[in-house]
């Protein structure tokens, strides 16, 4: 009886030392992340596009975004899900009403997409990816 109980307390040592495995987190939780769709015209070389950074300093998160037509906009507070994939926050980009945007990263966290912009179309979606490699060149766009 004494060797069992023994045994099933290294047991429980053994699973209350074993580490835990925490869900995967989609962003990094402080940080800089940033998602663009930016590209620069063959023709003219003028840029187009948007680029949306994810500021994650402190207790606060918040998103500077930029796009060739609008004046640069800071947006917070941000609101994310509990799985922090989905997040939401006020635009006030052009407009007089603050209009609500919400954006939803892909599982792997390589590509975010905001709908409800101020200069969109109410069901347009803008599908930005995630910048990596910031020496790369920005991409010529693409025909349309």
């Amino acid at each position: 009886m004494k060797a069992r109980a023994q045994a099933l307390s290294l047991a429980l040592a053994a699973l209350v030392g074993a580490p835990v495995q925490a869900a995967p987190k989609v962003l990094p939780r402080h940080g800089l992340v940033m998602f663009s769709s930016e590209c620069v015209s063959e023709q003219s070389s003028d840029g187009h596009g948007m680029r949306v950074t994810l500021r994650r300093i402190g207790k606060i998160d918040d998103l500077v975004i930029e796009r060739a037509d609008f004046p640069i906009e800071v947006a917070w507070p941000l609101t994310f899900d509990a799985a922090g994939r989905r997040l939401t926050f006020e635009s006030r980009a052009g407009e007089v009403t603050p209009k609500v945007v919400e954006g939803r990263l892909s599982r792997d966290g390589m590509t975010l997409a905001l709908r409800g912009l101020p200069f969109a179309p109410p069901d347009d979606r803008e599908v930005l990816k995630r910048v990596i490699d910031f020496s790369r060149p920005t991409p010529l766009c693409g025909p349309g």
